[in-house]
């Protein structure tokens, strides 16, 4: 079916571009006059023209009397940049089938509305692909913070730290690759002081044809962390280091002269607020256990990516995946999980959390 196919050409052309938009989602469209395609195009950052701009530019005249394929419906409101709809009305294509009607409050209908008010024949086509990728970013509106995705690379039996620490090769090479797809998707990569101490990680994503520079950020409450001790200053991309409002002052002094941004905090809840506030939509974390247990304990959680391992750890001195309180069966909820990835022997589960 045209209609299935150009969407997903469109939807293709999003992904391709996640992770470059915030605090915008990432958009795909697609000019066609039956089955031969006109044009195309994405929202490449913020500010910057929306997808279906830049695929109307691109088509000039050629885009009268054709079909606009979009995987988010247009908006019709006064942003950055001007509503989509007075554009698209203007072009005279006289078809738009856009995926998923954009949940955000100041659209959320209206530019379908707008579209037909216009006499534009305008369709909405669910497609499953679309829906799950704009989950993240609905979710955001609902909750007003970041969508949290806990990456956990762990064996069989649950341990993510064996005794003697040397946790960094517990899954493979495929699923280290995986990751650095995962991290280019985020706004930024959150872990806390003991992983960048002990792991001396870079937190970078490194994946070929991929140019992204998530923020790194590292919750150090009391600012233990030293500059001297901090494998993230080895390269250039940002770093965010978040302490206690009642820290000491004198424990930022050694961060002045280096580019690291320092924020304090009040809360959990606080500190979600103000990544909010700065425009971070998707927050990849990667731990340790301390830092898993914070977000989960606080149900801040909205995905568990899981990486199996088919190692299983004996021995007392290790690491499982979470600590907090005591729990009985009764207490836990039941999670929606997603196909199992195989990666080439781990594997991936995509866990949901339940949403209230």
């Amino acid at each position: 079916m045209l209609d299935h196919y150009f969407l997903n050409f469109a939807l293709h052309l999003a992904v391709e571009n996640e992770g470059k938009t915030s605090p915008n989602p990432s958009v795909g469209a697609v000019i066609a006059r039956g089955s031969n395609l006109v044009s195309w195009g994405f929202h490449e950052k913020a500010g910057a023209p929306h997808a279906e701009i830049v695929a109307l530019h691109r088509a000039a005249e050629r885009a009268r009397n054709s079909t606009l394929y979009c995987t988010l419906e247009p908006c019709a409101h006064h942003g950055k940049t001007g509503p989509c709809v007075e554009q698209i009305i203007a072009s005279g294509v006289s078809r738009v089938v856009f995926g998923a009607v954009d949940e955000n409050p100041l659209v959320g209908g209206r530019g379908m509305a707008a579209l037909r008010k216009a006499g534009i024949q305008t369709d909405q086509i669910a497609l499953r692909n679309i829906d799950e990728f704009y989950k993240p970013f609905f979710r955001t509106f609902k909750t007003m913070r970041p969508y949290l995705i806990a990456k956990v690379a762990m064996t069989a039996n649950g341990i993510i730290s064996p005794a003697d620490r040397n946790s960094r090769w517990i899954t493979n090479e495929t699923s280290l690759s995986w990751v650095h797809q995962l991290r280019a998707s985020c706004d930024a990569i959150l872990v806390g002081a003991d992983t960048v101490l002990l792991d001396r990680p870079s937190l970078t994503v490194r994946a070929d044809g991929v140019e992204r520079k998530p923020w790194r950020i590292i919750l150090d409450s009391r600012f233990k962390l030293h500059p001297e001790d901090c494998s993230l200053l080895e390269n250039d991309a940002p770093i965010l280091l978040c302490g206690s409002r009642t820290a000491p002052a004198n424990k930022e002094e050694g961060w002045k002269k280096y580019p690291v941004r320092v924020i304090r905090f009040d809360g959990i809840q606080d500190l979600m607020s103000t990544f909010y506030e700065m425009g971070l939509r998707k927050i990849l974390v990667e731990g340790g256990q301390k830092i898993f247990t914070l977000f989960h304990v606080a149900g801040m959680v909205d995905e568990y990516a899981l990486m199996i391992a088919p190692r299983l750890l004996t021995g007392k001195h290790f690491l499982n995946f979470l600590a907090g309180p005591e729990q009985s069966l009764a207490e836990t909820d039941r999670y929606k999980v997603d196909q199992l990835l195989d990666l080439d022997g781990d594997f991936l589960m995509r866990v949901a959390a339940p949403q209230v």
